[in-house]
């Protein structure tokens, strides 16, 4: 168990594979930020009250995402610019976009995930194409933005009490089914 506090990035990975595991990442600037290729795993651990980003992914790393809660950032929980190896088992709640993917190239599966009590839970941007499954978004603003591009695949997740369920936008095609 650590806690980090007070940083402008609590904790900056680049390469290598290391283990990160029950961190209390609260009141930075930025959480975590994982780049240059890692392969790191983050697990169990709190990202929350952090002013930008909870979590920030880019430069090519593939990181496995597990069992994480991303609470009360100031922008987004989680702003995917790469494709992690596995994003799964995380909790979103109260902030202004939970997680947001973007780029061509960021296509990630997220799986299994819950996502409550945002303005936007997810907003996928710029061309990325993740597959969303299995992931329930509920009492959220706007529970997915598909924006500029955005040809995400959504299947089997669960969608409550949002508003609306999902926006698709700006030459977006998305392929929706069995949600």
């Amino acid at each position: 168990d650590c806690a980090i506090d007070g940083a402008d990035t609590g904790l900056d990975v680049i390469g290598g594979a290391p283990r990160l595991e029950r961190l209390r990442l609260r009141g930075n600037r930025i959480g975590a930020q994982l780049g240059k290729k890692t392969a790191a795993l983050l697990a169990d651990s709190l990202l929350e009250v952090n002013t930008r980003a909870g979590l920030i992914v880019k430069d090519g790393a593939a990181p496995t995402l597990t069992g994480n809660l991303f609470k009360g950032n100031g922008l987004f929980g989680a702003y995917m610019l790469a494709k992690p190896q596995a994003f799964r088992d995380n909790r979103f709640a109260a902030q202004p976009t939970g997680l947001k993917i973007a780029n061509l190239g960021s296509d990630p599966e997220i799986a299994g995930n819950r996502f409550d009590k945002h303005e936007v839970a997810i907003l996928v941007d710029k061309a990325a194409r993740p597959l969303l499954s299995g992931n329930i978004l509920s009492d959220n603003g706007t529970a997915l933005h598909l924006y500029r591009r955005a040809d995400a695949r959504v299947e089997g997740n669960r969608f409550a009490s949002n508003h609306p369920a999902i926006r698709v936008e700006y030459s977006s095609y998305p392929k929706i089914a069995g949600n």
